[in-house]
């Protein structure tokens, strides 16, 4: 039987990071909201372009999606690495 705390809990573990390193696809990564909330506010004082947009999926789910794309040069062994993090709405309101 669920509660609302451990809705809460299931609910905060919906967000997703897709990797992209020198155009390799990484497979989706199951994370919590405040980890993204962590990741994309590290990423907004390094050398980055972030942008969040708010989406809905092919079902009608709202959803955030943060695109954080490194410049060339931050990583030195990769010229390329964009993160994609997707966001049930629900989530973020959950929290």
């Amino acid at each position: 039987m669920r509660t609302a705390r451990t809705t809460r809990r299931a609910a905060a573990r919906d967000a997703a990071l897709y990797l992209l390193v020198d155009g390799t696809k990484w497979r989706p990564r199951r994370i919590t909201a405040n980890e993204v909330r962590r990741c994309v506010n590290s990423a907004r004082r390094m050398p980055t372009d972030v942008h969040v947009y708010e989406t809905t999926d092919r079902d009608g789910i709202a959803l955030h999606v943060a695109h954080v794309h490194y410049h060339p040069g931050y990583w030195s062994d990769r010229d390329n690495v964009t993160e994609i993090y997707e966001i049930p709405t629900r989530a973020l309101t959950d929290l």
